[in-house]
């Protein structure tokens, strides 16, 4: 008969898992699916989250507020721990009709990142840059990019939605900035990804926290419906 895994080896289990992908924090499902430990389990009694080694930290998954608990194997700092939220600026906002392809780099120096789109009724954007602690009302949709040349820069899903949903047909007064994180060809990107994941929520909630609304533009199309 085989003799029955005790819970501190389960823990060893995700640890060692976890320290596969170091700085990366995730989240149960992700763990679980890896290595069969159930959800109950990972951090029976707060056995994980105590070791030295790991951190835990909550967050906003989803921008209807749903939260949920990460964690990371923190034994081997990586350069993405340094990324501070309250610290990211973001570029000069661009009017995307003629001024966007001020953002694009070169394709030797494409990035990854976040961006943000904004509806700015006077046509004329603030001096001031984003920040992740502080994002203007006007904004209407953030997201994330492997390859911000792409996407939001060459095109983007939400801009025939923008055209339903405000008076300006000729993109007058549309307006986008962007937060480069990490060079995709950086031998760490897949952690640096990762880190934005979290980074875009984060940069939801505020504005969410802020505002007491989602941006304009965060809803999908059903069925002609808006969720």
């Amino acid at each position: 008969m085989a003799k029955r895994e005790t819970q501190q080896q389960r823990v060893d289990r995700v640890k060692a898992f976890l320290k596969t992908r170091p700085g990366v924090p995730l989240h149960f499902g992700e763990i679980r699916h890896a290595t069969g430990v159930h959800k109950s389990q990972i951090d029976y009694q707060g056995m994980l989250s105590g070791d030295p080694e790991i951190e835990r930290t909550k967050a906003m998954f989803h921008p209807s507020g749903k939260m949920r608990t990460f964690w990371a194997y923190t034994g081997n700092e990586r350069n993405l721990r340094k990324i501070k939220v309250q610290d990211v600026e973001f570029s000069e906002w661009k009017a995307w009709t003629n001024n966007r392809n001020d953002l694009v780099r070169k394709t030797e120096d494409v990035h990854g990142g976040i961006y943000m789109f904004a509806h700015f009724a006077d046509g004329v954007s603030p001096s001031k840059r984003a920040t992740v602690e502080d994002v203007p009302k006007e904004v209407v949709y953030i997201g994330m990019s492997k390859n911000l040349n792409n996407r939001p820069l060459d095109k983007h899903s939400c801009i025939a939605r923008y055209r339903e949903n405000f008076d300006d047909p000729d993109l007058e007064h549309l307006y986008v900035c962007i937060l480069p994180i990490y060079a995709v060809k950086d031998p760490d990107s897949m952690l640096f990804y990762h880190r934005v994941r979290l980074l875009e929520v984060e940069v939801q909630f505020r504005y969410i926290d802020i505002y007491r609304m989602l941006p304009a533009l965060h809803y999908k199309e059903h069925r002609g419906k808006k969720k």
